[in-house]
């Protein structure tokens, strides 16, 4: 299990993490509450207003910017959902998680536009059942497959089944490269508590900010050449290639039924500690990956699903590894996914790590010597606590692979 904490300035593990904020508007009668009953087969119409304004506020304003860590807010579908497409599922459960209803899409408009890493919708739509005066909003997002109205049985569906059923993994795109572009994007969850929630006419009820999980971890290799040495110092890095990935993921975690098991307010906590593995091991082919080639010869992206490296507090026998080539040189750099430096507290330096969901690995590498490579890695969090201004400097790292 894998802990985070100011110390650990060796693997960058930023945290996926976004928000989108709900109002709840209903225009069937003078005065909805939430224990209201209505005629059997009668719909009741309610609205969201759903502001999709991912990393807007000061809680992006970190040192993660200017230390060179990638929010998303550069590429176009990282943080993005598929509204006009109506690539998404709103559920209601009630706070046994149990089925209520789903909202039946009746129409959708886009009110504000600002790119596509910021736009605000009304989302209008009916539900058959009543709302008791505590319930769940579960939101699914970019899902290959949604839950089917004939296979939801009102009182006994429940949010487990949503997250473990068999239409709620996706298969990660292979041999191909994974590709963010409106077809291919990651599969997202949430989950909200509301209690006491009162529904006017024609008005909107404030309902707070749903976070989103992502399914996916984001990994980033980011070589820095050397300072130090004019042999190595025009070396670039050719290819950076994942050994050992899971070709299936699911869109959800397990065992999250309340915002509260993902956001902790405390960004040692924060997300989800456990994996969610179809069959609950990894693929038992090895096979490798390119990652993707954002900048020449220096920065490689990859997008990919949860994927278990630790067994028994020791680097698993089919753990993934991250294969680096550079041009100059025939010689197969592997770095692992552990602490090579300044490890968590009680957690020994070389410990490996799980492969999580929502969760943003960044490596840092420089190439020391024609046959060895520094890689430091940096844990800070992502949009959920702003860090201190001391906070974020570059670690000194002495170790080699």
């Amino acid at each position: 299990m894998m802990r985070k904490g100011k110390s650990i300035l060796l693997l960058s593990c930023l945290f996926f993490s976004f928000c989108i904020l709900f109002f709840s508007c209903s225009s069937e009668r003078e005065y909805l509450s939430t224990d209201w009953q209505e005629e059997e087969g009668e719909a009741m119409q309610v609205s969201f207003h759903i502001a999709f304004d991912e990393l807007s506020d000061a809680r992006a304003v970190t040192r993660v910017d200017r230390d060179g860590y990638d929010s998303g807010m550069e590429t176009d579908f990282e943080n993005y959902i598929d509204f006009e497409n109506q690539n998404f599922s709103i559920l209601f459960f009630d706070k046994d998680n149990k089925y209520i209803s789903t909202l039946q899409l009746e129409g959708i408009m886009l009110v504000g536009n600002a790119g596509y890493r910021s736009k605000y919708y009304d989302v209008v739509g009916s539900i058959r059942n009543p709302l008791p005066s505590i319930f769940k909003v579960v939101m699914l997002a970019n899902w290959r497959e949604y839950p089917k109205n004939n296979e939801m049985v009102v009182g006994q569906t429940t949010i487990k089944d949503i997250c473990t059923s068999p239409g709620s993994q996706y298969s990660y795109v292979t041999p191909s490269l994974f590709h963010l572009s409106e077809d291919c994007l990651i599969p997202m969850y949430g989950v909200k508590l509301f209690e006491n929630v009162k529904f006017y006419s024609n008005n909107c009820t404030y309902l707070g900010t749903l976070h989103m999980l992502r399914a996916m971890s984001k990994v980033e290799v980011n070589y820095i050449a050397s300072e130090t040495s004019d042999d190595i110092s025009d070396y670039t890095l050719e290819s950076v290639t994942l050994h050992r990935y899971n070709s299936r993921g699911y869109c959800a975690p397990d065992n999250v039924f309340m915002e509260s098991d993902y956001i902790k307010g405390d960004y040692d906590k924060d997300y989800v500690d456990d994996l969610h593995l179809p069959n609950g091991k990894n693929d038992s082919d090895d096979k490798n990956i390119q990652f993707e080639e954002l900048s020449k010869g220096s920065r490689f992206v990859i997008y990919i699903p949860e994927y278990q490296n630790l067994l028994n507090g020791n680097k698993a026998t089919d753990a993934a590894e991250i294969h680096l080539k550079f041009a100059e040189s025939d010689k197969i750099h592997i770095i692992d996914f552990k602490y090579y430096d300044n490890a968590p507290k009680d957690v020994a330096l070389g410990t490996p790590f799980d492969i999580h969901r929502n969760y943003y690995y960044k490596f840092n590498v420089t190439k020391t010597y024609i046959d060895k490579i520094d890689v430091s890695v940096q844990v800070v969090p992502y949009a959920e606590v702003e860090l201190e201004p001391d906070f974020g400097l570059k670690p000194e790292s002495n170790s080699n692979n």
